[in-house]
C-alpha cells in the first residue's frame, strides 16, 4: 500500500533556556548561553500538487558561544597544558571528555545547535538515530499529517522530511539507518483501534516495503526497531491477545521484509498505547527490557534472545523496583545500561545481574533513552518537572554533569544517539502553550 506523501519543514531554531550541573567541586565553567550568528539552512521545496497550507517556514540553526567547531579544529595547540589561552574557553589540563572541559578545550554539555518545529499544532519526535554518514535521521508525529519522518544534515540543517498518512493520529516510534537504507516501526490507526506499522524506506524517505500488523483484537504498536549485524531489522513492541490482555512481541526480518521468527511473552495486562519494550540487539544477543508483569511485586523485567533463533537465553527481573525499563544499551565490556522510571540508570552484567543504580540527576525523574559512549560513559536523556534533562555518567556511575532543559509548559527528552565524535543528539518535545513541538538538540560531550 502506497501512502500519500507530503515533503515540508520548518527551521526556526531557537536556544534554549538551559541549566547546566556539575557535580561539587568542579571547578570548570560552564557554557555561554549566548548564541552566535545564525547562517542561512538549507530549505526542501515542496512537490507540485502537494498542499502547502500549514507547512513549516523557513529559518536557521543556531549554537551556544561556547560550542566547539562540527570540525573539531578550534582548539588552540597548546590545549591540556591547564592554563586558559586566548584560543580556549577552558583548559582543565586533560584530555578527558565531559569533565567540565572537553579535550578541544570546550566546555562540556554545550549546545551545539537546536530544531524546533514551532508548526503551532502537536507533533513530537520518538526517536532518532545517526547515520553512517553522520546525518541524523529523527522520526515521530506530526499531528493531523500522520507520520512524520526528518533528515538533517550533522550541522542541523534539513535535508528533507516527510508524512506518511495513513491517518491523522499515525506515529513513527523506532528508527534505524543503515548504509542506503532506513527502517521504522510505529503505529496506523487500523479497524481495531491502533496497528502496527512496519516499514524499510531508501535514503531519500521512499517506502521499498512496508507491512501493517493487526490481531484483530486491540491496540497493536511497534516501539523500538534495531539492526543486526548482518543487516536485518529487528523491532519490539506489544499487541493485543484474546481476553484484552497483550503481549511483548519481538520479531526479526530479513532486509526484503520475510519474518525470519517471532518471540511473544504474555503480560498479564491490557495494552497501554506508548508503554511497551525497550530494545537493544547485538552480535550474541538481542535484549529486551520492560516491567514484569501483575500481581505486584512489580519491577524491571529484562530478558535476552538468540538473534538467530529468538530462543530466550535469560531473563532477570529486579522486583519492588517499581520500573519501566524504557532504554538499553551495551557498553564495550558487554554490560548492559538500562533507563527506566524511577531508577534513572542501572548497570548490569551482560546477564542481567545489576551491578549499580542511580537516581542521582533526575530529581523525581524519569528516564527514557540511554547510550555509551567511546571512552564508555554513559548518557541517559528523560525528563523531570515537565524539563528535559540530559545527563552524563562514569563507566563506574559518578555522575559527570548533567543539562536542564527548560521545555516551558512542559519538555521530554525521549530518544539520544550518538555521532561518531560522541556529540549527543537527542530527541523529544517541548511545550509550546497549549501544543508540543518537535525538538532536537546536540550537545557536545
Amino acid at each position: 500500500m502506497r501512502h500519500d506523501t507530503k515533503y515540508m519543514f520548518m527551521w526556526t531554531l531557537l536556544v534554549a533556556a538551559c541549566t547546566i550541573r556539575f557535580p561539587e567541586g568542579d571547578t570548570d565553567s560552564s557554557p555561554d548561553e549566548t548564541g552566535r550568528p545564525a547562517t542561512t539552512g538549507e530549505t526542501t521545496t515542496t512537490t507540485s500538487g502537494v498542499p502547502t497550507t500549514g507547512a513549516p517556514t523557513t529559518g536557521v540553526p543556531t549554537t551556544d558561544a561556547g560550542a566547539s567547531d562540527s570540525d573539531g579544529t578550534t582548539a588552540g595547540v597548546s590545549c591540556g597544558d591547564g592554563a586558559v589561552d586566548v584560543d580556549e574557553l577552558c583548559d582543565d589540563g586533560n584530555t578527558v571528555e565531559g569533565d567540565g572541559c572537553n579535550a578541544d578545550c570546550r566546555p562540556s554539555a554545550a549546545l551545539l545547535w537546536e530544531f524546533r518545529s514551532e508548526i503551532f499544532i502537536s507533533d513530537y519526535f520518538r526517536d532518532v538515530a545517526v547515520a553512517p554518514d553522520g546525518t541524523i535521521v529523527a522520526g515521530g508525529r506530526w499531528l493531523g499529517e500522520g507520520a512524520w519522518l526528518t533528515r538533517f544534515t550533522a550541522e542541523g540543517e534539513g535535508m528533507w522530511s516527510k508524512t506518511f498518512l495513513k491517518s491523522p493520529f499515525d506515529s513513527i516510534h523506532g528508527v534505524a539507518v543503515g548504509e542506503a537504507t532506513i527502517d521504522v516501526v510505529g503505529m496506523t490507526l487500523g479497524e481495531d483501534q491502533r496497528d502496527a506499522w512496519i516499514a524499510q524506506l531508501d535514503g531519500d524517505g521512499a517506502i521499498v516495503w512496508e507491512e501493517i500488523v493487526g490481531s484483530g483484537l486491540g491496540d497493536d504498536f511497534a516501539l523500538e526497531v534495531a539492526r543486526t549485524p548482518e543487516g536485518d531489522l529487528v523491532l519490539a513492541g506489544v499487541r493485543s491477545v484474546e481476553g484484552g490482555l497483550a503481549e511483548l512481541w519481538v520479531q526479526r526480518y530479513a532486509p526484503d521484509g520475510a519474518v525470519q521468527w517471532t518471540h511473544a511473552r504474555p503480560m498479564q495486562s491490557e495494552p497501554l498505547y506508548e508503554l511497551g519494550p525497550a530494545l537493544h540487539v547485538a552480535a550474541d544477543q538481542i535484549v529486551v527490557g520492560f516491567h514484569t508483569p501483575p500481581p505486584p511485586p512489580s519491577g524491571e523485567l529484562l530478558f535476552a534472545l538468540q538473534p538467530d533463533s529468538g530462543a530466550e537465553l535469560w531473563s532477570q527481573a529486579v522486583p519492588m523496583s517499581e520500573n519501566m525499563v524504557r532504554g538499553l544499551a551495551r557498553a564495550g565490556d558487554g554490560d548492559i545500561l538500562a533507563a527506566s522510571f524511577g531508577t534513572v540508570v542501572r548497570r548490569l552484567s551482560s546477564t542481567g545481574e545489576s551491578e549499580w543504580s542511580h537516581t542521582q540527576c533526575m530529581t523525581d525523574g524519569r528516564g527514557n533513552d540511554v547510550a555509551v559512549d567511546s571512552q564508555g560513559d554513559v548518557i541517559v536523556v528523560g525528563s523531570s518537572f515537565s524539563d528535559a534533562l540530559l545527563c552524563k555518567f562514569t563507566a563506574a556511575g559518578e555522575l559527570r554533569w548533567e543539562r536542564i532543559i527548560a521545555g516551558g509548559s512542559g519538555g521530554f527528552g525521549m530518544a539520544v544517539a550518538l555521532t561518531a565524535e560522541d556529540r549527543i543528539v537527542v530527541a523529544g518535545e517541548m511545550g509550546n502553550g497549549d501544543t508540543s513541538d518537535a525538538w532536537l538538540a546536540m550537545f557536545s560531550p
